[in-house]
């Protein structure tokens, strides 16, 4: 799936786009999708998609954030999965693990003795990522 340049680079012809599960003002959305590992691959695997549009002077900036998600990701299974990266139409796509909630539904729904919300870390230890 990766390049010998680029580890992380995905074909696009293999990830189908779902439905938005949100969006971050007019630049980036994020949405579900499947990602196959090759044209024989019926079935795929469901993935969450963050689709930026992304200037061409801001690709390089775009890359090194991947980068730094990817070593984050690796160092620490607390962080999300990332599958990859891919252009699509206009789009430059993360392609990472589908997770049933949102760090900030989980920080919402986790509370402390007082009903608080709990900080981060706890939130994050009480969830199963």
């Amino acid at each position: 799936m990766g390049s010998m340049n680029n580890p992380l680079a995905l074909d696009p012809e293999f990830l189908s786009l779902g439905h938005v599960l949100g969006s971050g003002g007019g630049c980036a959305e994020v949405r579900t999708g499947t990602l196959r590992r090759s044209p024989e691959d019926d079935k795929g695997r469901e993935v969450a998609v963050k689709m930026l549009l992304i200037e061409y002077s801001e690709v390089a900036s775009f890359q090194k954030e991947v980068q730094n998600l990817a070593a984050a990701a690796q160092a620490c299974h607390r962080v999300c999965k990332l599958y990859g990266t891919c252009v699509k139409g206009k789009y430059s796509c993360i392609v990472m693990k589908l997770y049933n909630t949102t760090l900030a539904q989980q920080m919402k729904t986790s509370t402390n003795d007082s009903g608080n919300w709990l900080a981060v870390v706890p939130a994050l230890q009480a969830t199963d990522l």
